[in-house]
Parts: structure tokens; sequence; C-alpha cells
């Protein structure tokens, strides 16, 4: 079904977007941003046997899968799964 219009103004058209972002957006890029930069200090904490893997794994992973895919990895893989194992073992050969 084709309907014209009298003049072009009275056509449809697509909704204006909004160029703001809510505060839940910033909330959660904030929460994002601390993460993140949680993450990157606990690395440079790590021996360098352990920094130069999970430096290796992150820019494979931004090469591959991209920047959202490695900064996931550094906030939950290395956080929540290899720190505290890597913690137990230099817990374990700690001198004193």
């Amino acid at each position: 079904m084709i309907i014209d219009y009298a003049h072009p103004w009275n056509q449809p058209r697509a909704a204006i977007a909004k160029p703001y972002i809510t505060y839940e957006a910033k909330r959660r890029r904030a929460q994002m941003y601390a993460a993140l930069l949680h993450a990157q200090e606990l690395v440079e904490q790590q021996p360098t046997i352990v920094k130069l893997d999970i430096k290796r794994r992150f820019n494979d992973l931004d090469k591959t899968q991209g920047t959202a895919r490695a900064n996931a990895y550094l906030t939950k893989t290395f956080v929540e799964r290899t720190l505290p194992r890597v913690e137990t073992v230099s817990a374990q050969y700690r001198l004193g």
C-alpha cells in the first residue's frame, strides 16, 4: 500500500536518537574503568613471568577478539580465577 503525501515534510521519518548517555550507562562505564584500573595494578604487582604471560594473553585477545573481550579477560578471568591461584602458590613458597 503506497501512500502519497501532499508535501514531502508530511512523510514519516525515523526518530531522532538521544545523543546523551544515561546515568546508568555512566555508572556502568565508571565501574568498568575502575575494575580495569584495579586489574592493571594487580598485574603490575605480579612477578615478571606471570606479568609477561598475562600481557601476552591480553594482547592476543585484543588483536583477535577486540578490546572489550581483552578487558573482560583482565577484569574477570585474571582477577577472579588466575590471581587467587598465583597468590596461593606464592604463599606456599614465600620465605619467612
